[in-house]
């Protein structure tokens, strides 16, 4: 069985329509051109409230980030009834109609998909679990990290774009978190592709990005000493700033013969880093 570790437990919450759960598979969604912003408080202020215009925009947001992670291993015709709910939800959305009944089948859709993909019973009166990398997410946990932030608002800020484009748009901002990172300077298209068809496919994995760039002649040309090297590796790879005893002892066992490989491994080994790479679904 499978054991979504990405997702918490979260309150359920009460939507006040009703609606007959779609079970007839649909096209593929196209996308729409352009991005909007389809969750602005005045394109919903005569239909919701706030607390309400924030569940929607978690919902949305959750079931993009689900399905950009994992719909190639969901049913197919689970996936298509998530993916048909998601579009017609867009579409209410856009039209300012029927918001509460298309919000309220994507509530379902995601849920059962959820559920069916962790193996467990599903429960169409459930509410959907936050996913991990969405703000929703960010707030059940008290996550509130840079990377986090960045991630949450890649799906807030795509809302229009089909799942796959998504999980793209994702996937190059951690190619180019790194780039920022390490060598100091934006991504190159060709590099970032480069990586982010690895990521993609599997056949890439986070740390060998980390140490693909650092082992870069671009990165040797920084000619970073042992401090600044340690203060690289914790803002890159811990997504926080060193404390000082953790800097201190990270130096002295540079400057006592540690080799820079060794530290690398060392960070890339942490739980920190773990959960760097799962808030971008990796």
């Amino acid at each position: 069985m499978k054991n979504i570790r990405n997702f918490t437990k979260a309150m359920a919450i009460t939507v006040t329509a009703a609606v007959a759960m779609a079970l007839t598979p649909v096209a593929m969604f196209a996308g729409f051109g352009g991005k909007v912003n389809l969750f602005s408080h005045n394109v919903l202020a005569s239909s919701v409230d706030d607390r309400t215009q924030q569940d929607f925009e978690d919902y949305y947001d959750y079931s993009s980030a689900f399905m950009s992670m994992h719909q190639s291993e969901l049913p197919n015709d689970v996936r298509i009834c998530l993916e048909t709910a998601r579009n017609n939800a867009y579409t209410a959305l856009k039209n300012d109609s029927g918001i509460f009944e298309a919000m309220s089948n994507l509530r379902i859709q995601l849920s059962v998909a959820e559920a069916i993909y962790d193996g467990r019973q599903p429960d169409s009166n459930s509410a959907p679990l936050p996913v991990i990398g969405t703000a929703g997410y960010n707030r059940a946990n008290g996550i509130n990290t840079r990377a986090a932030t960045t991630v949450a608002t890649v799906y807030s800020t795509n809302r229009n774009l089909p799942a796959d484009m998504i999980r793209t748009a994702v996937l190059n901002n951690f190619v180019d978190r790194m780039y920022s990172q390490i060598i100091g300077r934006p991504c190159d298209i060709q590099g970032r592709d480069t990586w982010v068809n690895g990521l993609t496919d599997g056949s890439t994995k986070p740390a060998d990005v980390v140490r693909g760039l650092i082992n870069t002649t671009e990165f040797a040309n920084r000619n970073m000493n042992n401090a600044q090297f340690v203060t690289m590796l914790y803002n890159t790879i811990l997504d926080r700033d060193p404390d000082t005893a953790g800097l201190n002892n990270w130096v002295n066992a540079l400057n006592n013969g540690t080799s820079r490989d060794t530290v690398v491994n060392a960070f890339l080994g942490t739980a920190d880093f773990t959960n760097l790479c799962a808030t971008y679904g990796l």
